[in-house]
């Protein structure tokens, strides 16, 4: 199997000036990426509010055609590595000639499978810990919070909210690499070696941890945040040593786009 930064998905060439893959290495803050202009995903995201707000037969039209790249938006196959999600759907979207029904069935039973057996896993368990520790304690105070008077608390706060959501995401996603491929057939190096999608993933968890971490330093500031810091740096250091013995070598991932140069084009 190829390496996810060689995974091109559909509807994305190598000279359309889109980078492919970037969306999956990347926080999902859309606005601040000095690179959106050139994602897929910010691009899909910009023709769907457009449609959305003036043109819904458009809409539709694009929906079920070519326009939208289902490969992209992931959908129920989000926590499936590039090389998974494809061979996955190679047998679920098989037409010419059909394929027999029990390798459809033997497909979804896998997915299911390997699906329960990354969120099962430790590191997925403590990043969903944490996002349900910031939805349920952080964001009920949001009202009385925000707007803070000091707008670091502003952007504090919105980091944490972001990043929370997206790590427990991601963190399943890497679990994929150390409970097994999806069919069984998957090499170390696809599921752990350093340019494995896991470990790409696992590096972003690094990076969303820090700035996390910077953020609730910030809002130690506020007195109705205060409180919550010690215990949401708790989770956030369990994470954070659970990568650090899964993935050791996470920083050494190169993801396309940030780390290979093109954002200085």
């Amino acid at each position: 199997m190829s390496s996810p930064t060689s995974d091109t998905p559909t509807g994305q060439s190598a000279n359309d000036g889109l980078i492919p893959g970037i969306y999956h290495y990347c926080d999902f803050w859309c606005e601040r990426c000095p690179l959106q202009e050139r994602c897929k995903w910010r691009q899909d995201q910009q023709t769907y509010e457009t449609l959305l707000m003036h043109d819904h037969a458009g809409l539709d039209a694009w929906l079920m055609g070519d326009g939208w790249d289902s490969d992209t938006h992931d959908g129920g196959l989000s926590l499936l590595s590039t090389s998974e999600r494809l061979a996955y759907l190679a047998i679920a979207d098989r037409q010419d000639p059909p394929l027999p029904e029990e390798e459809h069935q033997r497909a979804e039973t896998a997915l299911e499978q390997k699906t329960e057996r990354q969120e099962a896993h430790p590191l997925a368990v403590a990043a969903s810990e944490y996002a349900d520790a910031v939805r349920n304690e952080l964001v009920v105070l949001q009202g009385s919070v925000l707007p803070a008077e000091e707008p670091r608390i502003n952007l504090a706060f919105e980091t944490v909210v972001r990043h929370a959501e997206r790590m427990a995401n991601r963190a399943a996603r890497a679990a994929g690499g150390l409970v097994g491929g999806l069919f069984g057939d998957e090499s170390e190096e696809d599921l752990r070696g350093v340019q494995s999608d896991a470990n790409g993933c696992a590096k972003l968890l690094r990076l969303l941890i820090a700035e996390s971490w910077e953020a609730w330093n910030e809002l130690a500031g506020d007195e109705q945040t205060a409180e919550l810091e010690p215990h949401m740096l708790g989770h956030l250091g369990h994470i954070r040593d659970l990568v650090s013995e899964y993935f050791p070598r996470a920083m050494e991932f190169v993801r396309p786009g940030f780390d290979d140069g093109e954002a200085a084009r």
